[in-house]
C-alpha cells in the first residue's frame, strides 16, 4: 500500500486528526475572541494578523511543550538511554542513525520555534452552547473592557495538512502523563507501518517525524488551559515559506514586534477554496458591556459596506451581566 496524505496524517499526527474529528461530529464552528478594535480592523483589512509565539498570553508558549517532549523522548518509549528505546530500535532498524538525524535536526531549530513562529488563537464554537453569549472564560481573558468574538464557519476552513505554509493546529492539553501517552501513540502508529514506512526516503521519513516533533511542541500546553478548547493557526517560515503572507512591523501597546498578515481568501493550507470574507464569517458576538449598542451599530455598518444583506442579524450582543 502505498501511504496517501490521510494516511501520513493518521500516522504521524494522530491528536489531530482525532480532535478534527470530534469537532465535526459536533458540528462547531471556531471563533476569535479579540477586542472590538481588533476585530473591526480584521474585517475592514480583510486579514488576520498571527502574532509571534513569545507574545501570546501564555508565557510558556514553546517552551513547556518542548520540556515534554524532552522527558519522553529520552524515556524508554522514545530513545532511552543508548539508543534503546522502543522509538530508536524501530527507526534504526529502518536505517541505522535515523533517530540521531531526528534529534539533531529537532535541536537546530531550537531558536526558530521560539523566535520565528507566529500563532492565531481560534476556539471551538459550539452552536448549540456558545452562540447566545458566547463563553464567559473567553469574555474574560481576551479582549478587555470592550471585545466581540468573530465566529468562524468551520466549513471555510482547510483540515489538518502536514505539507503546508499555514496549518490548523488543535491544542493538546497535557501534563507529563497524558503528553507521555500521545507519543506512544505515535510510536505504535509507526511500529504497526513499519511496512510501509521502510517504503519511504529516508529524508521523508526524518521530515515528517521532525515536523510532528515540531507541531507537538507548538500545539501543547498546560492543562489549566483547557477551557479553551483552542485551534492554533500556525506560520512557521522556517519549516514552509509562503509568499501568500506578510511579516511586518506593528506596534501593539507600545511593545514594536514583528506579526504575520494573513489575507481572508488564497491562503494555502488554511482557508479552503479561497474563501472569501462572506464564506468565512458566520457571526459576531458582542462581549459583555456596559454599552453594548454602539458596538452593536459600528459592525453592522461594517458589515452592511462589505456587502453583507443579512448585517443587522448577523451582530448579536451578550448580556452576561459581569462588571468591565
Amino acid at each position: 500500500m502505498r501511504l496517501g496524505d490521510q494516511d501520513l496524517l493518521d500516522i504521524f499526527y494522530p491528536h489531530a486528526v482525532r480532535k478534527y474529528r470530534g469537532i465535526n461530529e459536533r458540528g462547531s464552528d471556531f471563533a476569535h475572541y479579540t477586542s472590538a478594535s481588533n476585530a473591526m480592523r480584521i474585517l475592514e483589512n480583510q486579514q488576520f494578523t498571527l502574532r509571534n509565539a513569545l507574545e501570546m498570553n501564555d508565557f510558556s508558549e514553546i517552551s513547556y511543550g518542548t520540556s515534554l517532549l524532552s522527558k519522553v523522548w529520552r524515556s524508554e518509549i522514545g530513545v532511552g538511554s543508548n539508543r534503546t528505546g522502543r522509538l530508536a530500535k524501530l527507526l534504526d532498524g529502518i536505517q541505522e542513525g535515523i533517530s540521531t538525524e531526528i534529534e539533531a535536526r529537532f535541536d537546530d531549530v531550537k531558536k526558530e520555534r521560539s523566535a520565528q513562529t507566529f500563532l492565531l488563537s481560534l476556539t471551538e464554537h459550539n452552536p448549540e452552547s456558545d452562540d447566545r453569549y458566547g463563553r464567559l472564560s473567553m469574555w474574560r481573558a481576551y479582549g478587555g473592557k470592550t471585545n466581540v468574538a468573530l465566529v468562524l464557519n468551520r466549513s471555510s476552513f482547510g483540515g489538518v495538512e502536514n505539507d503546508s505554509a499555514l496549518v490548523g493546529s488543535p491544542v493538546l492539553y497535557a501534563d507529563e502523563d497524558v503528553f507521555a501517552e500521545e507519543f506512544e501513540l505515535l510510536v505504535n502508529n509507526l511500529k504497526r507501518n513499519e511496512a510501509n514506512l521502510r517504503k519511504m526516503s529516508p529524508l521523508n521519513l526524518i521530515d515528517e517525524i521532525v515536523n510532528a516533533m515540531n507541531m507537538a511542541t507548538l500545539s501543547t500546553k498546560h492543562p489549566g488551559f483547557q477551557e479553551e478548547r483552542e485551534l492554533r493557526v500556525l506560520y512557521a517560515p522556517w519549516i514552509i515559506p509562503t509568499s501568500a503572507v506578510e511579516i511586518v512591523p506593528i506596534t501593539i501597546d507600545e511593545r514594536p514586534q514583528l506579526v504575520c498578515k494573513v489575507p481572508l481568501k488564497n491562503t494555502p493550507g488554511i482557508l479552503s477554496k479561497g474563501a472569501t470574507v462572506h464564506e468565512l464569517l458566520k457571526k459576531i458576538i458582542i462581549g459583555p458591556t456596559d454599552q453594548p449598542y454602539p458596538l452593536y451599530q459600528a459592525f453592522v455598518h461594517c458589515l452592511q459596506s462589505l456587502g453583507f444583506p443579512n448585517a443587522e442579524t448577523m451582530v448579536t450582543t451578550s448580556n452576561i451581566p459581569i462588571r468591565r
